[in-house]
């Protein structure tokens, strides 16, 4: 085979994949609004988009990663350049539902001892959502998820802010995705993304392009990376 050399220059637009946290209410599903409707898909496990209601944008709906995994097979060559996820939080709850569902029937009709397949559970779990995050950034499109906020005390009684993915994947969103912002309300009333990580604030920006803080506008993000 013949191998394509070439420079990290020659790349003017690199796809982004961002995952945006924050509390409940600060407006992460009307970030969806920024991006040009034309050619992004909404994938929603929240059972609904009432916030962006009166935004015309492709969605639909999942309830497990098979869903999303479907899904991302049909629009790998569509028209779609942004996957809005809304949200990663909801998506695990409903994929650990799925898993557990399935494995307690198998207790079943193996006559398994209950909870014998609790392991069996989390390493698909795990490997699933591996898997959809591989292929995510495969496609080369940009995906932007939302995820509620988890507060969780460390090691020295602090209480740390992340996002929240069930179970102990929570501790792998920093490696799946290249930004993690938080999104907050400042002082002055306008939102804004943290990009960096704070005492007890998850965020990162592997760009390196980006301000500590920066406001909450996904479009202005993505073109301020690959410009």
């Amino acid at each position: 085979m013949k191998l394509e050399i070439r420079n990290t220059r020659d790349d003017k637009s690199q796809p982004i994949n961002v995952v945006v946290y924050g509390d409940s209410g600060v407006g992460k599903t009307s970030l969806v609004k920024q991006l040009p409707s034309e050619e992004t898909l909404v994938i929603s496990a929240e059972g609904g988009l009432l916030s962006i209601k009166d935004h015309d944008v492709d969605y639909v709906s999942v309830k497990s990663v098979e869903d999303v995994l479907s899904i991302l097979n049909q629009v790998a060559a569509s028209k779609y350049k942004h996957v809005f996820i809304d949200s990663i939080t909801e998506l695990s709850q409903n994929h650990f539902t799925f898993l557990k569902a399935k494995y307690d029937q198998v207790e079943i009709d193996e006559k398994k001892k209950p909870g014998s397949m609790g392991i069996k559970v989390w390493g698909d779990f795990l490997e699933d959502f591996s898997k959809m995050f591989k292929t995510l950034r495969d496609m080369r499109k940009n995906v932007v998820a939302i995820s509620l906020l988890k507060e969780k005390e460390n090691e020295i009684g602090m209480v740390v802010k992340s996002p929240d993915i069930y179970g102990k994947s929570s501790d792998r969103i920093m490696a799946w995705f290249d930004e993690v912002f938080f999104m907050h309300m400042s002082k002055d009333g306008n939102r804004k993304f943290l990009t960096e990580k704070g005492a007890v604030t998850a965020a990162k920006d592997r760009s390196g392009k980006l301000e500590k803080i920066e406001d909450a506008d996904i479009a202005m993000i993505i073109k301020k990376i690959n410009g």
